[in-house]
């Protein structure tokens, strides 16, 4: 499901069924294509938002790294 809110590449979407103990965001970017995905199963698992944003945090940080210099 894309979100519009996510500022990273071109284009960012939430994999299917995010959960608190588990989420996936796919990064889409002429330069760079990317999946992060978050596995904790000690988390709560209705804590989604949570989740997510410490994938977009991962995802952010891993954008940053791949962009050319």
């Amino acid at each position: 499901m894309r979100d519009p809110a996510l500022h990273l590449g071109e284009s960012a979407a939430w994999e299917l069924a995010p959960t608190g103990r588990s989420c996936g965001l796919f990064v889409l970017d002429s330069n760079a294509n990317f999946k992060v995905g978050i596995s904790d199963w000690s988390a709560p698992k209705d804590d989604v938002e949570g989740c997510k944003a410490r994938a977009a945090l991962a995802a952010q940080e891993f954008y940053l790294a791949a962009q050319p210099h």
